[in-house]
């Protein structure tokens, strides 16, 4: 388990990184390629970043970090995804929808659907 360093300190939330209930949660995925490329991308992103930011760049070993190398914090996705959706009018979804459309997906790709 590892708790993050607040953002700020006047904050009463922790952010805390663990490792799921069952093990079997623990599970390698295939990606496209497309998506490995943008995995390579965004690793080069963050090392020009570290670069940039020096010290100050709070390297916690994320994908899915800010500039500064914090976790992103959900209400901030979730502001982003509204955004999105609002901007390009498409029907309304919570974030976790996407977990659930993911192994849809999957599912058609394999032919058991």
């Amino acid at each position: 388990m590892f708790k993050f360093p607040p953002a700020v300190a006047s904050t009463y939330t922790d952010l805390v990184l663990k490792e799921p209930k069952p093990k079997t949660s623990i599970r390698k995925i295939s990606l496209p390629k497309t998506v490995a490329e943008m995995l390579v991308k965004r690793h080069e992103d963050i090392e020009n970043l570290k670069e940039l930011f020096g010290e100050e760049y709070m390297d916690l070993n994320l994908v899915f970090a800010s500039s500064c190398g914090r976790p992103i914090e959900g209400q901030v996705i979730n502001r982003a995804l509204t955004k999105l959706i609002k901007d390009n009018d498409l029907p309304p979804v919570v974030f976790h929808s996407f977990r659930h459309s993911s192994i849809t997906y999957k599912l058609k790709w394999v032919g058991a659907t």
